[in-house]
């Protein structure tokens, strides 16, 4: 069972409404999300449960994983991640923000939703 933090809870809400009711998205539809702070996965497995569904969807996440338990807190994620039934279509890149976005645009990855901070106040994430 995934073991997290859950820092993105509060939002939860706010994002339904956002997404499901203002922007009208479909989870069944293929959509590209890049999330920028991935800590531990709890938003990224959000994401992947509840705004990812079809196959052809894809999360990146973006996270450094540095400091003193960097490492510990990226197995976490990984092990978190790998829970899901649909981990297959989540990729880590595990670099300082800018470095990394810049690899997705070289790679001329569009996302369907700007880049966003699952620990953002829900109107500046979207």
């Amino acid at each position: 069972m995934a073991e997290y933090t859950n820092y993105h809870a509060p939002y939860v809400a706010a994002w339904r409404h956002l997404l499901f009711e203002r922007a009208k998205w479909d989870p069944q539809q293929p959509r590209t999300v890049v999330e920028v702070g991935s800590y531990e996965g709890s938003s990224a497995c959000w994401l992947m449960t509840e705004l990812l569904r079809a196959p052809e969807s894809r999360l990146y996440c973006i996270d450094v994983w540095t400091g003193e338990d960097g490492e510990a807190l990226f197995q976490k994620f990984q092990a978190n991640i790998a829970e899901l039934p649909n981990a297959a279509q989540v990729e880590t890149l595990r670099d300082w923000s800018q470095n990394a976005l810049r690899e997705l645009i070289r790679r001329k990855v569009k996302a369907d939703l700007p880049p966003c901070c699952a620990t953002s106040s829900p109107a500046s994430t979207w």
